[in-house]
C-alpha cells in the first residue's frame, strides 16, 4: 500500500467526516471572521449584566429568555458589517472583513432585541455604551457628551476595542462637527 503525502494526510484528517459534520463547519465558517465564531460572541453578549437586566423589562422569564436567531451572511467588497434586529426574537448580520466592526455589530444588534422601540435613543446608547464596556472590559469607551450620528458610535467603540488613540475622527478634519473627542487607550 502506498502512504499519502503528510500534507493530503493532514488535510483529510482535519476535514470533518460525515455530511453533517462537514455542514456544520460551514456553517460556523458562514460565521466567523478572523477565526472569531460570532455565535460563539452573541452568546458572550446575551450573558452581560446590561444585557441580562434589560431583558428584565423585555421579558417575561427574562432569566430564559433565548438569544434571538441569529441569521448571518459573509458580505462582499467591504470591510464593514451591517446588522438589522426584527424585534426581540430575530437579528441578522451582514460579516464585513474586519472582526472588530463584526463583533461590534453583533452586539449593536443584540442591544436593539433588548431595547425595542427604543431605536438610536439616548437610552439605547446609554445601554449600548454600557454593554460595550462589560464586553471589553480593557478598553476604554466612553459615551460622547452630546449627539453624535449612530455611525459615529459605532465606530468610536470599534476604535477603543482595537486599542487605538488619537482620536476617531480628528477634531479638524470634514467631520470635526460630530463632537468627537480625541481617545486615548490606558
Amino acid at each position: 500500500a502506498h502512504a499519502l503525502p503528510a500534507a493530503v494526510a493532514a488535510s483529510a484528517a482535519a476535514r470533518p467526516a460525515t455530511a453533517r459534520e462537514r455542514e456544520a463547519a460551514r456553517e460556523v465558517e458562514r460565521r466567523s471572521v478572523d477565526g472569531i465564531d460570532l455565535l460563539e460572541e452573541a452568546r458572550r453578549f446575551w450573558r452581560l449584566p446590561a444585557l441580562v437586566e434589560a431583558r428584565a423589562a423585555v421579558y417575561a422569564r427574562p432569566g430564559r429568555a433565548p438569544l434571538p436567531t441569529m441569521e448571518w451572511r459573509q458580505a462582499t467588497n467591504t470591510r464593514y458589517s451591517s446588522g438589522r434586529c426584527c424585534g426581540t426574537s430575530r437579528s441578522g448580520v451582514t460579516i464585513g472583513a474586519d472582526p472588530v466592526d463584526a463583533e461590534v455589530t453583533v452586539l449593536h444588534e443584540l442591544v436593539h432585541a433588548v431595547t425595542p422601540r427604543e431605536a438610536h435613543s439616548d437610552r439605547y446608547w446609554a445601554r449600548f455604551y454600557r454593554a460595550a464596556r462589560e464586553a471589553w472590559p480593557d478598553a476604554t469607551i466612553t459615551q460622547p457628551s452630546k449627539r453624535v450620528p449612530g455611525w459615529a458610535h459605532h465606530l468610536r467603540v470599534a476604535q477603543a476595542v482595537r486599542g487605538r488613540g488619537g482620536g476617531l475622527i480628528a477634531a479638524d478634519g470634514p467631520f470635526g462637527n460630530v463632537g468627537l473627542a480625541p481617545m486615548t487607550a490606558s
